[in-house]
């Protein structure tokens, strides 16, 4: 227990209550800053297949209506200027690994992984990725899509040269769906420039498609369709 602006509140056997090493538990501190920090008691797990936190539900969800949640992280934010937030944030310092897999993240049903990350980035995921079709975008001599969404309709009929690359990464996909009959340039130049196949210029109809992926500043083809 504790007062004022620091307060500890301790779980766990009776050695670690009385500060004994080898005890078992977990350390809730609050600071003055209103933030909750938990550690575990011991500073070192060589346990073979162990937990450093291990969160065991016992009961069960048995509602016949509604949703129910195992965790629920509720929290408001109202920041201003500069600000930014992670909702959550986990930062692992990897100064040796076994020659096993190691995962940032593995989320599993009945045992079986449906989505994991390796502390690579390389991701698996079992199921079908959703993925979300963008607000229209209006053609531009430099088209800007929208963070909503990885394909897009695009109307009206200007010339389209680049598509601009602030906000995608290499390796990103976009689609892009024609409603109308712009032309789109091979090579205009700068930042954001298309690489169309056979390096000629598309003149688009409706519901023509293009596929492109970004390599870091240029969009390369990967696909068209053409109606």
């Amino acid at each position: 227990g504790g007062s004022g602006s620091f307060a500890q509140c301790f779980v766990g056997t009776q050695d670690f209550l009385n500060g004994a090493s080898g005890g078992a538990g977990i350390l809730f501190r609050e600071g003055a800053t209103g933030s909750v920090r938990l550690r575990t008691a011991s500073d070192s797990l060589a346990t073979a297949s162990g937990n450093a936190f291990e969160f065991d539900f016992r009961g069960d969800l048995t509602a016949s209506s509604g949703t129910q949640n195992i965790f629920d992280f509720n929290g408001t934010v109202n920041q201003t200027s500069t600000a930014g937030y992670t909702g959550l944030f986990m930062d692992i310092t990897e100064t040796g690994t076994g020659s096993g897999t190691n995962l940032l993240v593995d989320f599993q049903i009945g045992s079986t992984s449906v989505f994991s990350i390796e502390n690579n980035g390389i991701t698996t995921l079992t199921g079908r990725l959703l993925m979300d079709k963008g607000a229209d975008v209006a053609s531009a001599t430099a088209v800007t899509l929208g963070n909503d969404g990885n394909m897009f309709d695009i109307t009206g009929t200007t010339t389209i040269d680049t598509i601009v690359v602030t906000g995608w990464q290499s390796g990103s996909m976009i689609t892009l769906k024609f409603d109308s009959t712009p032309t789109v340039t091979d090579q205009a130049g700068g930042s954001g420039q298309l690489r169309l196949s056979g390096s000629a210029n598309f003149s688009a109809t409706a519901n023509d498609t293009l596929v492109f992926q970004l390599d870091g500043t240029e969009w390369f083809e990967v696909s068209r369709t053409v109606i």
